[in-house]
């Protein structure tokens, strides 16, 4: 009789140790999972951040070439005015 209560015990340490061997095999899993998708994550954030960065580059070399555009458009614009005044000043003469 009194080693039937040191069987029980014997099993009950038996069941978890089983079971603590399982949990730290998962936990195992887990970690690496969780490496994994942290590296992931800083992938994707220096990605990002590149891609801002490259978008705000962009941004900002057109604003040269737009600035370059809008000084031709005006003079075009003050050429033609000045076009247009003297054909006006040609048909007041006629």
């Amino acid at each position: 009789m009194s080693s039937a209560w040191l069987k029980d015990l014997e099993e009950r340490v038996h069941q978890a140790t089983e079971r603590l061997s399982a949990l730290r095999a998962e936990k195992s899993d887990f970690e690496a999972k969780i490496a994994r998708l942290e590296a992931a994550l800083a992938k994707l954030k220096a990605e990002r951040t590149a891609k801002r960065k490259q978008e705000a580059a962009s941004k900002k070399a057109p604003s040269a070439e737009a600035e370059a555009w809008n000084q031709e458009r005006a003079e075009i614009r003050s050429r033609v005015a000045t076009l247009v005044d003297h054909l006006a000043g040609l048909l007041d003469e006629s």
